[in-house]
């Protein structure tokens, strides 16, 4: 799954169109569906900050070939999933990226469906987000398990100040961190997303490490995996991830709702 030549085509693909609310811009929603629609065993893949679809695209074909139905898409402003240029800037946070992907989980699946949630990283924060909303509303019926994935349930101290931050000193702070070239930004960020043990392996087909291989097609389809072309929106997910906590009652309301959990 981890195939650094791993190519694939959706076995279907669509946009929801979100309309505007009090707390959210409207929004475009791009995602896509691998497996057979009529399995019992549907899958929502949440991805990390700055990350496309293209991220969990081989974990979604490798449950699909296994018999589950599996939707990915792209978070608001990320990848092919479009919000109005004027709200690049609005602010986000993990309920709005939330409730997002429930209304495209009813959307695609059926609001009776009981779903699997898997989310990576600050797609794990939206997750357990989601959860939350599903069990504080009588529908953990909806969950069939939450698999969070390198994640946490509070990502600073700092938190209560995030909302007072302007949004150009986020912006400031990931120009310093990814404003570098591609290459030197990607070598960092597989060291990041994979174990070195991986990377270190040569690949049996090209011969060369994985690490290479990664960084050279990371590079090559910078735009197809990841967003740091827009700084705007890196600022905004920047911003989610400070701002997500799930607090200690939720988080034992999760436990007591008899949702299998996996982390």
């Amino acid at each position: 799954m981890n195939d650094p030549l791993f190519t694939d085509i959706p076995d279907e693909t669509g946009t929801l169109s979100l309309a505007a609310s009090d707390a959210s811009s409207s929004a475009n929603l791009d995602y896509s569906l691998r497996g057979d629609p009529a399995s019992h065993t549907k899958v929502i893949m949440l991805t990390g900050m700055f990350a496309t679809t293209a991220h969990v695209a081989s974990y979604a074909r490798f449950l699909a070939r296994h018999g589950a139905h599996v939707l990915t898409f792209d978070h608001r402003g990320i990848g092919r999933s479009t919000i109005p240029i004027a709200d690049a800037k609005r602010d986000q946070d993990p309920v709005v990226l939330a409730r997002d992907a429930l209304q495209l989980m009813d959307h695609v699946f059926g609001p009776d469906s009981a779903v699997h949630i898997v989310g990576r990283s600050m797609g794990g924060m939206v997750a357990q987000r989601m959860a939350v909303e599903l069990v504080s509303s009588n529908h953990s019926d909806r969950i069939a398990s939450l698999v969070l994935i390198a994640t946490t349930q509070s990502t600073t101290l700092f938190r209560p100040l995030v909302p007072w931050i302007p949004h150009f000193m986020f912006r400031f702070v990931l120009k310093l961190l990814f404003g570098g070239d591609r290459v030197s930004v990607m070598a960092g960020a597989v060291n990041r997303a994979f174990s070195r043990e991986h990377l270190d392996h040569l690949h049996p087909v090209k011969g060369v490490s994985n690490r290479e291989l990664w960084v050279g097609r990371w590079v090559r389809e910078w735009g197809d995996w990841w967003t740091f072309d827009d700084m705007d929106v890196c600022a905004t997910q920047f911003r989610v991830s400070l701002l997500h906590h799930l607090s200690a009652v939720e988080a034992q309301s999760l436990v007591e709702s008899g949702i299998p959990i996996a982390v």
